[in-house]
């Protein structure tokens, strides 16, 4: 990070983001959250605690990953506010990114719960990109576990596992931590979309927004493609780790348990600084051909990752009511042929 940090100047400079927690931040020069760039909006509840300033410090404190970014936050008092109008307090504070280590239920996969389709309503009609932890392990609650709980359950949110880096650079001793999953059945999305360094997914999740700020610092016409955001963090992905002993291979492509794999703040600044990425536009009803030019430099692979956003029917205020009947979850996968390889390192389509 500090290569990204000091030799090409990505510090978030010029990027707002959200910051969404069980409570706010305290903000301080002594605790690296300095208030010339950590906002708490007003209205909000006042509780504070260590695990808000641990991940705010992660995301963009003093020594974090986008260094230089404007940080806001609200958390609701559940009286005055809800969850869903704090979201919104930080959409009019223009925020292009929101990270979320918090979470609220864990649903069945099979249920689009409604918090679900008002997220993807987010997302889809606010054009913002949402980072949420995938859940740390609760086998101890087998009525939760295995299952990534809400928000990061929703289609459209980026759902962030964790590794261990174990204190080194080199990727060979990392392992993935014991984070949920959703099982897969065929016909709704499996999460968690990435995994990043932090032990936990309360830090990883932080750590991939603040990526991501350094991505819309460098080409600020990313901050209104939330699809091309979570595309090209998953098409950055370049390794996987062993979990319990398990070990997934990236030429199996999108996996339930490890996503598209670990992301590479280095991979993803080069995607997209130099713009390696094709797009296109396309409705459901029309078959695209959409072609990609990507520099080869002597690899045996290419990593390709299709992202849509689902447009999910809500009403996005405070009093938000909605009938899930009809939203039905999809999968898609994609067959990809090229020179190189038939065999593509990421093959999934979001939706």
């Amino acid at each position: 990070m500090s290569e990204l940090n000091s030799q090409l100047g990505l510090t978030g400079t010029g990027v707002k983001i959200g910051f969404y927690e069980g409570a706010e931040f305290t903000v301080g020069s002594s605790l690296d959250l300095p208030a010339t760039r950590f906002t708490v909006l007003p209205g909000s509840s006042g509780s504070k605690d260590q695990h808000a300033n641990h991940c705010a410090r992660i995301l963009a404190g003093t020594y974090g990953v986008a260094s230089n970014a404007s940080v806001y936050t609200h958390n609701p008092d559940h009286i005055t506010y809800s969850n869903e109008s704090s979201i919104e307090k930080l959409l009019d504070a223009g925020v292009s990114l929101i990270s979320m280590s918090w979470t609220t239920g864990r649903p069945d996969p099979a249920t689009y719960t409604d918090f679900a389709v008002w997220f993807d309503h987010v997302i889809s009609y606010h054009h913002v990109a949402v980072f949420a932890l995938a859940g740390n392990d609760l086998a101890w609650d087998p009525g939760c576990y295995p299952y990534v709980p809400n928000p990061a359950s929703a289609d459209n949110v980026i759902a962030v596992g964790a590794i261990n880096t174990n204190y080194t650079l080199n990727t060979n001793d990392d392992t993935g931590s014991d984070f949920c999953y959703e099982e897969s059945s065929g016909y709704y999305v499996e999460k968690p979309d990435i995994m990043a360094p932090g032990g936990d997914t309360s830090s990883a999740t932080p750590f991939a927004a603040g990526i991501a700020a350094l991505m819309h610092q460098l080409r600020p016409s990313l901050k209104v493609f939330p699809e091309a955001t979570k595309a090209i963090l998953m098409a950055s992905c370049h390794y996987k780790t062993p979990i319990n002993g398990n070990t997934e291979l990236m030429t199996a492509g999108i996996t339930e348990r490890q996503g598209a794999g670990v992301i590479s703040a280095y991979l993803t600044v080069a995607i997209t600084g130099q713009g390696n990425y094709g797009a296109g536009i396309t409705n459901a009803n029309v078959v695209k051909d959409i072609r990609f030019r990507q520099q080869y430099y002597g690899a045996s692979g290419l990593n390709v990752s299709l992202t849509w956003l689902k447009g999910a029917t809500a009403v996005c205020n405070s009093t938000f009511q909605t009938n899930p009947v009809g939203q039905q979850r999809q999968n898609l996968k994609l067959t990809l042929k090229y020179g190189i390889s038939t065999t593509p390192l990421v093959s999934k389509v979001t939706v």
